[in-house]
């Protein structure tokens, strides 16, 4: 994407979602993802941001924070999750009130998280210590 990027990004239109290890809330975020290897990936999440917050509940308790990265999802998911919501209101239902209608979860690959069942293309999460 820029001329000074430190390698390659398959996560500039991604969806990253986590969840609040106590309120179940689920967050859409957009962060860069970079490749590190065939199974590694990384991206930094501000401080402030409500994956953040989640995600240091989960390293504060010695946890894995569970993450999925989607790509290949409907454009107005990648438009919410690039606004700021008020805190424990999901995305997904934030994008789901522009469309009329009430999100479906599904039981998803990585614990911890669901996500939304029509989605093209998943990248499966690992468990690693960070994220």
């Amino acid at each position: 994407m820029h001329e000074k990027d430190g390698g390659r990004y398959i996560g500039t239109n991604c969806l990253v979602t986590t969840r609040h290890p106590d309120e179940g809330w689920v967050n859409l975020g957009t962060y860069r993802v970079m490749v590190h290897g065939k199974d590694h990936t990384a991206f930094f999440i501000s401080p402030g941001k409500h994956a953040r917050i989640a995600r240091d509940l989960y390293f504060e308790r010695k946890q894995p924070c569970p993450v999925v990265v989607s790509v290949g999802h409907d454009p107005l998911l990648f438009l919410a999750a690039g606004n700021e919501v008020a805190y424990g209101l999901s995305e997904y239902d934030y994008a789901g009130g522009f469309k009329g209608n009430r999100s479906k979860w599904s039981k998803g690959s990585t614990p911890g998280c669901r996500s939304r069942p029509t989605l093209k293309s998943r990248l499966k999460a690992r468990r690693f210590g960070t994220i």
